[in-house]
């Protein structure tokens, strides 16, 4: 709140009233150029019009309320309201009128400086009071009834959309593997389900099935909040600061946001004795388009809401719930790095419900790349979970070069709180925590799932560190053994991914309903792969999972009791198979297992006939495994159609194999395992 101290206040508002009369203001001076300005508690300012000038700054203690009926405009580099206060731009019973506009931008004054802003967090809007934002309503995405091609004009749609005008911007969702391939247009006609565009679309948004269909996003709000230089050190951000008397609908947040992913994190920093250490401070974390920063993860009372609203060009998160209850419910994210829709420590509850991201860019780094420094969602995702408790349901991620969805579950160490843990209170069963107040993030049992989409993307969707011990301290390591009922992924389409689904470090979970298919081009690499490093282990089910157009349908897991229960599977290789590692395995193919009529594809340009079942052992020696780890127990079953109990074998097991004619190399030279003993290298099995 030094940001904008009320005693520095060069114009003060001494009683309710309009923003433009000099009758609110002290001695009757309307806010000008470079005004920094007060609305004392207990008074209501109206802003009636547009106001060009640039402010300084408003610091709100009363009430700053703007007109529904006309257009409204405010330019002001940091607006401040204070716990007790209220920020207005319309209602639910009066929202902002379709036919008018309210604005608030943030302009650019100049770099911030850490002598006037020690934390770098001016420039935007902070928001402790209550806050209610209501622009016009409109429907926030459609599916096309046909696919859009490269020369049209005319998209149809498969029904009416709600509130949308000529002149609105619109985007369409791109369909290629490796994220690209959206565009954006203007509407120049409209009628029932069919628009007409200014121009001809530039691409083709192909669809691998009928059924499937391509997302027109609407990016055109009625109130806006923008800044007015889109450089990164120039640009405003949106927090709202510890408070859930949150209600915003229809509202457009665009080209907001400082925090860049597509560089590490550099917050300011000061000594011992309070000075700034020089050359700090280069790229601010937390700056981002929409921001609730630390409302509290108790389920008491109602959640922050942000419903219909839009974010629109960002360099690192859009949409973002830190520590906080939020419901972000039927909105839009377009062109963000980093991640469109985020949480941040790995305690956050509320829901992601009904949201669409496109077009997400990214460092083109692994997710655990930047995890000792605690920076995180930097590939570009459509929804980054830190934590396991909020809802994920019903939302669409199209154009990731990295994860169209990712549970990554790593928690957040931050300065003067620790270590993120995850509230007992806060699980399905609290009682198995065992009167604990809280266990660790990444066990903890994953909120609903369900529903999802993600299309267009380098991969479709990825969970990474879940219900695993590998990631907890060891004053922690006494909960490893709590035994949570198993998380449940479920009811999700990915399709047109350069890889479905990738599951790493993941324990103790199910798979049911998911339909992956690949892209249409035949490039797809991988449907399922959950054999991508030796940590997922327990138990886990896919059932009913139908995977069809990947050169291998299901990679299996390495260890662990595996039930894989009826699906569809039609891929040059639906199931592939390695050796286990770490523990021993049980996996069981059962159920109504069906599989397609595909005979052969290309892989690298070769043509490869179709294998069902191929077993691929990799007899070497890792970090992690010890060199007995070809002897584990390892049973694969068959109990589908034809077969009861039936055992698959690795050829490398037939009595006359030599497993090992010569020492094998490590499967991990930078981090060398065990070798293997002499007494294996070059006799039989028998």
């Amino acid at each position: 709140m030094n940001l904008a101290a009320a005693d520095a206040a060069s114009h003060v508002a001494v009683a309710s009233g309009l923003w433009s009369s000099p009758s609110t203001w002290r001695d009757g001076l309307v806010p000008d150029e470079d005004s920094r300005v007060l609305i004392p508690e207990g008074l209501t300012v109206k802003v009636d019009g547009e106001f060009r000038t640039s402010l300084d700054w408003v610091r709100v203690n009363g009430t700053l309320r703007f007109a529904t009926d006309v257009d409204t405009a405010l330019k002001v580099e940091t607006v401040v309201t204070a716990p007790g206060s209220r920020l207005e731009i319309g209602t639910p019973m009066d929202p902002v009128q379709a036919d008018v506009s309210a604005r608030i931008e943030f302009p650019d004054r100049g770099p911030l400086n850490v002598d006037s802003d020690p934390l770098l967090i001016g420039r935007g809007a902070i928001l402790h009071g209550a806050t209610q934002i209501h622009g016009a309503a409109k429907s926030s995405a459609m599916t096309v009834a046909r696919d859009p091609l490269q020369g049209d004009r005319e998209i149809l749609l498969s029904e009416i959309p709600s509130g949308w005008v000529v002149g609105d911007a619109v985007v369409i969702a791109g369909t290629r593997p490796d994220g690209s391939g959206d565009e954006t247009a203007r509407i120049a006609a409209i009628e029932a389900d069919r628009i007409l565009l200014e121009q001809p679309l530039r691409h083709d948004h192909i669809t691998p099935r009928d059924h499937l269909k391509v997302h027109v996003a609407n990016l055109t709000r009625n109130v806006v909040f923008s800044s007015e230089n889109k450089a990164l050190d120039r640009r405003g951000h949106v927090m709202f600061m510890h408070t859930r008397d949150v209600d915003v609908a229809n509202t457009a947040f665009k080209d907001l946001g400082r925090t860049d992913k597509l560089r590490p994190l550099d917050d300011p920093y000061f000594d011992d004795e309070g000075f700034f250490v020089e050359e700090t401070g280069t790229n601010t974390g937390g700056r981002y388009s929409v921001h609730f920063h630390r409302n509290g993860v108790d389920r008491t009372g109602a959640p922050a809401v942000v419903r219909g609203s839009v974010v629109d060009g960002n360099p690192g998160w859009g949409f973002v719930n830190h520590s906080s209850y939020v419901d972000f419910i039927d909105n839009v994210a377009y062109d963000v790095v980093g991640a469109a829709f985020s949480t941040e420590a790995g305690d956050e509850i509320g829901s992601f419900d009904g949201n669409i991201a496109i077009r997400m860019h990214g460092s083109g780094e692994e997710p655990i790349s930047r995890q000792e420094e605690g920076d995180f969602g930097h590939a570009g995702d459509g929804f980054w979970l830190q934590g396991p408790g909020v809802r994920v349901e019903n939302n669409v991620a199209a154009g990731a070069t990295g994860s169209g969805l990712i549970l990554y579950a790593e928690p957040l160490f931050e300065d003067g709180l620790g270590l993120t843990t995850f509230p007992s209170a806060n699980l399905p069963d609290p009682t198995i925590a065992a009167g604990a107040d809280d266990v660790p993030v990444s066990l903890a049992p994953l909120a609903a799932f369900r529903g999802n989409e993600s299309y267009g993307s380098a991969l479709g969707a990825q969970i990474y560190y879940h219900r695993t011990f590998i990631t907890i301290e060891e004053d922690q390591e006494e909960q490893a053994s709590l035994q949570f009922a198993p998380s449940l992924v479920e009811d999700m389409d990915l399709w047109s991914n350069a890889t479905g689904m990738l599951a790493s470090y993941t324990v103790d979970t199910e798979f049911r309903d998911l339909r992956i298919i690949g892209p249409g081009d035949g490039s797809g690499d991988t449907g399922f792969d959950a054999a991508s490093n030796f940590y997922n282990r327990g138990t886990h089910l896919y059932e009913n999972l139908s995977v069809e157009g990947y050169e291998i349908g299901f990679s299996a897991p390495r260890s662990g009791v595996i039930e894989v229960n009826g699906g569809y599977f039609n891929n040059i290789t639906d199931f592939y198979l390695n050796e286990p590692r770490q523990l021993g395995r049980r996996i069981r193919f059962g159920g109504d297992l069906r599989f397609g009529d595909l005979s052969s594809g290309l892989v690298e340009g070769e043509r490869v006939e179709r294998a069902y079942f191929e077993m691929d052992p990799e007899f070497a020696p890792a970090a992690d495994s010890a060199n007995e780890h070809f002897l584990l127990d390892d049973q694969v079953l068959l109990d589908f159609g034809p077969y009861r109990d039936k055992q698959l074998y690795f050829f490398a097991q037939t009595a006359d194999h030599i497993l090992f004619p010569e020492p094998p190399d490590q499967l991990t030279p930078d981090d060398p395992g065990p070798t293997i003993g002499d007494e294996f290298i070059g006799v039989t099995n028998a």
